[in-house]
């Protein structure tokens, strides 16, 4: 118990010296055309989360920490690029090689991999060495980017993670697995205490650094999960990044554009266009990764056959209404 109350404090200490320094720091997030805010702002909160995160578990962990000490390499990692990002910014894909170097390594001296897909018709889908690299890759790398792509309204990321993380936990809990309660709940107090500056009218952003590593942990906390679960059942855990990046990038082909072009059309975009209040938007879609979840504990038992034609026929439904959409 005292190890989150020092999560929680150290987080909130870091925090407000990343905002009194922001500038000293260059942590600073400038508006551009698809902001959703007209000033200027401190982001770089993921370093007050990342530091938290990493030594409170050194400190109160110490062993926990030195058998997964690839797991915290690879995540710190991924955080690096971010900062870095933060700072000066650096191209999309340079942060993509660190995030595929970070996985290559969970992937071959931690065994964290997606090799075995469940079963599909009564038939056990299993990949061998190279097709389990590549889809584990193509997986984490795509939900990190997504996660990160779902950061535009205050509160809004976090309180996402937060749902996603509760998910997990109780996956965790029931099933017994020590790493899956460990960082679930190490990584959500830190993400509380940051929230307290973050929900509407925010103080700070999450920024690259705290986004690709809070987006990666949940990807990396998804491969424990679909050991305890159906592997589809994963789609509703974490479907508002995934059906806002499939859509968004699909919008985008069909107007011949570039799928990694910047843009104001993503899901928390439209939200706000409708309730023209940024706690209604982010509550909104709080609320509706909740009842993601909800479903997806209760097709935990079905088939992956059922539960893929049901997430495929709801991402339909709404990638339709939104490429025909004039917005």
């Amino acid at each position: 118990m005292v190890e989150y109350v020092v999560i929680f404090l150290l987080t909130i200490a870091i925090v407000q010296l990343i905002i009194k320094y922001a500038s000293v720091l260059k942590l600073l997030d400038n508006p551009k055309d698809r902001s959703m805010h007209s000033f200027v702002k401190p982001r770089g909160a993921g370093l007050a989360i990342f530091l938290s995160f990493i030594v409170t578990m050194v400190i109160f962990q110490r062993e926990f920490f030195l058998e997964n000490i690839v797991f915290s390499l690879s995540v710190g990692l991924v955080f690096v690029a971010g900062l870095i990002d933060d700072i000066i910014g650096v191209k999309p894909k340079i942060k993509f090689l660190f995030i595929t170097i970070a996985i290559v390594v969970l992937f071959f001296y931690d065994d964290f991999k997606i090799d075995f897909l469940g079963y599909w018709a009564n038939m056990a889908l299993t990949l061998s060495l190279f097709p389990s690299l590549v889809f584990t890759i193509f997986a984490i790398v795509g939900f990190t980017n997504a996660f990160n792509l779902i950061d535009g309204l205050d509160g809004l990321s976090g309180s996402i993670a937060l749902v996603i993380l509760s998910s997990f936990f109780y996956i965790g809990y029931v099933n017994h697995d020590v790493f899956i309660i460990n960082i679930t709940l190490s990584l959500s107090t830190a993400i509380v205490a940051f929230l307290f500056f973050n929900w509407y009218p925010s103080k700070i952003f999450l920024g690259d650094s705290g986004a690709l590593f809070i987006g990666f942990v949940i990807g990396i906390l998804a491969i424990k999960v679909i050991k305890y679960s159906e592997v589809t059942t994963i789609l509703y855990f974490t479907a508002i990044p995934i059906i806002d990046t499939l859509t968004v990038m699909i919008k985008r082909i069909l107007e011949k554009k570039s799928p990694f072009e910047a843009d104001k059309t993503h899901i928390h975009h439209i939200v706000y266009d409708r309730f023209k209040s940024v706690w209604k938007s982010t509550l909104f879609l709080i609320v509706l990764q909740v009842l993601f979840c909800i479903l997806g504990f209760f097709l935990q038992k079905q088939s992956n056959v059922f539960n893929l034609a049901l997430f495929v026929f709801l991402f339909s439904a709404y990638s339709s209404y939104r490429i025909n959409s004039k917005e």
